[in-house]
């Protein structure tokens, strides 16, 4: 028993030491493995649970198949957990049952054992359900709560929801020098919101627009365009924004939003457009 104790807490040394040596292991989905192993090479866990060590084993099988897929850690840890928890409850099964099986003194105590086990496995089941589903529960209101918090921080930006996502306008004659792509002194603090909001919420991703008006030639409308949306992208970058995070094309003149007859329209067509994307 000693040996064998001695040689299981080796090999565990062992696996370990090899999960922290390679970052292609998910640690916890080769401890889940091990113990899942473990547990079904244990006659009593094996007799008293073998639903819940399938239940286990399936839930591990899925979490194996989303690390090969995606390499998903949040979705790889939360099957790793509820493997773990069943296999925590087969343990207890087992437990309970030697206990059990300990004090039978008699065929008909045996008798009774085994329908108090039958029972007893039923309702250990119903909770494992009743963990699980709360644990989705859970996950799922998370989710709902970070949607929120995620649109209430695109509204403070006073971007708009549109067919092609939320996007946030922002005012070239505020921004840019006239007829110019160099940002204003004061273009950063103008933007410290988006720049904010980019490094709270880094799955976010952004395509910028340049816009102009219909005054001058159409080549130099498009450069121009160019040039500014390309002068935001270097400021987000400048200010640690990741540049595979942020796209940026010139529009011209060629989408405007308002008149080129008037002198407000002409101001609104101005623009630089930032829509949001995951």
């Amino acid at each position: 028993m000693y040996n064998n104790t001695k040689r299981s807490f080796i090999l565990l040394t062992i696996t370990l030491a090899l999960f922290a040596c390679s970052p292609r292991i998910h640690q916890g989905l080769e401890k889940a493995k091990y113990d899942l192993q473990t547990s079904k090479a244990n006659p009593q866990i094996a007799a008293n649970s073998p639903l819940i060590l399938a239940d286990a084993e399936q839930s591990l099988d899925e979490a194996r198949h989303q690390w090969k897929k995606s390499r998903d850690t949040d979705e790889v840890d939360h099957l790793v957990y509820l493997t773990e928890r069943k296999l925590d409850i087969a343990r207890e099964n087992a437990g309970k049952s030697l206990a059990q099986a300990n004090s039978v003194v008699s065929q008909a105590e045996a008798n009774l054992h085994a329908k108090s086990l039958a029972i007893e496995s039923s309702n250990e089941r119903a909770r494992a359900s009743n963990i699980i589903s709360q644990h989705y529960r859970e996950k799922a209101e998370d989710k709902e709560d970070q949607v929120n918090q995620l649109q209430s921080e695109l509204k403070a930006l006073k971007a708009e929801k549109t067919e092609r996502g939320n996007v946030m306008t922002l005012s070239n004659d505020v921004i840019f020098e006239v007829n110019k792509a160099d940002l204003k002194p004061g273009a950063v603090l103008q933007l410290n919101p988006l720049i904010k909001f980019l490094k709270q919420n880094l799955g976010i991703k952004v395509t910028i627009e340049g816009h102009t008006d219909s005054q001058g030639a159409t080549d130099y409308n498009q450069d121009l365009s160019e040039r500014r949306a390309q002068a935001v992208r270097s400021m987000l970058v400048a200010q640690s924004i990741e540049e595979s995070r942020i796209a940026a094309k010139g529009m011209g003149e060629d989408f405007p939003v308002a008149s080129n007859n008037s002198d407000a329209g002409r101001l609104q067509n101005r623009r630089v457009q930032i829509i949001f994307s995951n």
